[in-house]
């Protein structure tokens, strides 16, 4: 919808049978009142190859189709989000990580203070 302008939704409003006739002005009003704002969607993926990315799709898309029947078959479906402003961080052994907690846990003061408060007199 964000590359739709206003005149083109209320069109597919009508094509799709949603209403037999409105104004732009009631389509945006209806947007208003909703707190709607489409054209500040940002789509990120832009499909050039509709078959090809449905080529690619159908393998993933069948294996989130049978999660439950591969779970109770003890196999684990899990789905990994890319993240392209998260780097790729060089993996360290659980015995660096649990030296880093004692280190934190010695820096730690002996007796914190309660995070409890205090009973009223």
């Amino acid at each position: 919808m964000s590359r739709w302008s206003l005149a083109e939704i209320t069109a597919q409003l009508v094509t799709l049978k949603v209403v037999l006739g409105v104004a732009t002005s009631t389509v945006w009003r209806w947007f208003r009142a909703e707190k709607l704002k489409p054209w500040r969607y940002h789509n990120w993926q832009h499909i050039l190859d509709p078959k090809a990315f449905v080529e690619r799709a159908r393998p993933v898309l069948r294996l989130y189709e049978k999660a439950k029947e591969l779970l109770l078959a003890g196999i684990w479906v899990v789905c990994v989000d890319e993240k392209t402003s998260i780097q790729a961080r060089e993996a360290v052994s659980l015995e660096v990580v649990l030296r880093q907690l004692r280190a934190l846990r010695d820096a730690a003061p002996a007796n914190p203070p309660s995070a409890t408060p205090a009973a009223a007199p």
